[in-house]
């Protein structure tokens, strides 16, 4: 058991609150502990600034080692370090509008370096040749057209200026994680000392950024694709860059392709800004992370590799993404897409779960519903028609901490199955790599098997295995009666589909065929054959349509149900 800051000058520290060094403590089912930590142990304390905190666990049962982490909370040390005050986003929100300009540049607190505290002022200042760093703010903002987040006051500057010098800023996300490390290529990052989440480090590419001095605006726009600004000359000073939680990237249509990551506090839904303040007195590149972590933060990595491709962008739409807000229809837990709305909701932690903000590939999952319909819901894609009457491992009875609406291994209408199917491929294309070593998707549901029985979340499942699923365990539908198909099969189908051979197809290719074959076919549910004849009349007689019906075969995603 760990707790774990983030804070001042961007420094990061744990250290264990379980009263161990190392090793385990053993928990009795359906029992709890209570641990106590004086503010004066914790790893990170803040004076006059804000740290942020959060505690980690690493669980360890017959299915595997899980680790959990709590939400983030903001703190405040006192100057004698033994009482903290501790905010919500809304209210350290608020305090970080009236911290004294002084304090970001002049930063008193502690750090424990894994033996002990240490005064900041014993440590090496940060920033590297001709920068270094000051303290940060993280603001939110509720909504408005003039989406003027303000940066902390910056000190009065009184000394003589020299240069200019030729400075780029960059900005990098800090995300944590839950399901990271687990085989997948791309921000996958093991755990790191007492089993503990690692920070995967994401480029803030395509997200809004201000660089001020005294208030004042030097630049504002889109970051490049590498999270940095544009090069500026400017004179020594102190300066801040205020980072937002949108994005937007130009992809040649009449409007660009914009996200805007909203995180719910308290009754409001609000843009969140990460500021930091740096003195310059040298030329070079400048990287600057965050002074804090929280959700929003972690749904905004997920959007800046999402913004990475522009095969992955709707042209001319605002997608609008909730975070800790779940869906009306469904649990306040439980998120879900609504394309048509253009929004994304991210369900909130429950004392079962924590969240879905937590897990990457739920948040890359509910994106890619936004992106296979295309605006276009085909008859048949509903949830409630294909349940498997006979096979327990092809329904979702041993789903108990998530909905049971659908889950990756329920037998399902087929415009269902392949709706679900290609949100999990989307998300396993964005974090594997195409030309890779295999493919990873990390679960987020329990999963039902035959031999180890259920096995609990985060799970790496293969997304690349040639085994269809439905066609092996599941019951075929009743003569004349509407195809099923499984999410699995889908997802693998689409995967291998997209990855494998010669004869391979792009994401552009694949989701021309499939909008087609769902809109223009003149078959009003969506089918294994609206899907060849769509593949016929876009990719003609080849081998690109000849490797496309013998995957879905292969895996199972045909209507021959393997008989």
């Amino acid at each position: 058991m760990s707790l774990s800051g983030r804070g001042l000058d961007g420094r990061v520290a744990s250290r264990r609150i379980d009263g161990l060094r190392d090793g385990k403590f053993t928990l009795a089912a359906r029992s709890s502990r209570t641990f106590r930590v004086a503010a004066a142990d914790m790893p990170i304390q803040s004076v006059g600034t804000l740290s942020s905190l959060y505690a980690s666990a690493a669980v360890e049962g017959p299915d595997g080692t899980i680790t959990s982490v709590s939400p983030p909370v903001y703190a405040e040390h006192e100057a004698t370090y033994d009482v903290v005050k501790t905010y919500s986003p809304t209210a350290a929100s608020a305090r970080a509008a009236k911290i004294p300009a002084d304090e970001l540049m002049a930063l008193r607190g502690r750090v424990f370096d894994g033996q002990a505290l240490v005064d900041l002022q014993e440590l090496p200042p940060q920033g590297g040749d001709g920068f270094r760093l000051g303290g940060g703010a993280t603001i939110l903002d509720p909504v408005d057209p003039a989406r003027s987040l303000r940066a902390p006051d910056l000190p009065s500057e009184t000394s003589p200026r020299s240069g200019p010098y030729s400075v780029k800023v960059c900005f990098t996300l800090n995300a944590i994680y839950q399901d990271a490390g687990f085989g997948e290529d791309v921000d996958a990052l093991p755990p790191g000392p007492d089993d503990y989440p690692a920070t995967q480090p994401v480029p803030a590419s395509y997200l809004y950024a201000t660089l001020k001095q005294d208030q004042t605006a030097l630049w504002s726009g889109w970051l490049d694709a590498s999270g940095c600004a544009p090069t500026k000359l400017l004179q020594s000073g102190t300066y801040s860059l205020v980072v937002q939680s949108r994005l937007s990237r130009d992809i040649g249509a009449d409007a660009p392709a914009m996200h805007e990551v909203m995180l719910h506090s308290g009754e409001g839904d609000y843009l969140v800004g990460w500021a930091r303040t740096f003195l310059v007195f040298g030329s070079g590149t400048l990287h600057l992370t965050p002074t804090t972590w929280d959700h929003a933060m972690n749904v905004a990595a997920v959007n800046a590799r999402i913004f990475s491709q522009t095969e992955h962008l709707l042209d001319g739409v605002t997608n609008t993404i909730y975070v800790n807000k779940g869906c009306d229809s469904l649990a306040p837990t439980d998120s879900c897409a609504a394309p048509a709305a253009h929004e994304v909701y991210l369900g909130t932690y429950s004392d079962t779960q924590p969240s879905d903000a937590m897990s990457k590939f739920v948040v890359a999952q509910e994106h890619g519903h936004l992106l296979e319909w295309k605006g276009y819901s085909p008859l048949g894609d509903e949830y409630d028609g294909g349940d498997d009457p006979a096979e327990p491992l092809c329904r979702c009875d041993h789903v108990t901490t998530s909905n049971q609406t659908h889950c990756m291994q329920s037998r399902e209408l087929y415009g269902a199955g392949y709706k679900e199917g290609f949100a999990h491929f989307f998300a396993a294309r964005l974090y594997n790599e195409r030309d890779g070593v295999g493919c990873t998707f990390v679960y987020y549901k329990q999963f039902a098997t035959e031999s180890l029985g259920v096995i609990q979340p985060p799970l790496a499942l293969n997304c690349g295995f040639a085994y269809g699923y439905r066609d092996h365990q599941c019951t075929p539908p009743a003569t004349g009666g509407d195809a099923t198909a499984v999410e699995l099969d889908f997802m693998r189908f689409l995967w291998n589909l997209h990855s494998s051979g010669q004869d391979r197809l792009s994401l552009t290719e694949m989701i021309d065929i499939f909008v087609y074959a769902k809109s223009a076919i003149g078959i009003p549910v969506f089918t294994w054959d609206s899907i060849v004849n769509s593949a016929t009349m876009k990719l003609g007689a080849g081998a690109k349509l000849t490797n496309l019906i013998t995957l879905g075969s292969l895996h199972g995603v045909d209507d021959d149900y393997g008989l």
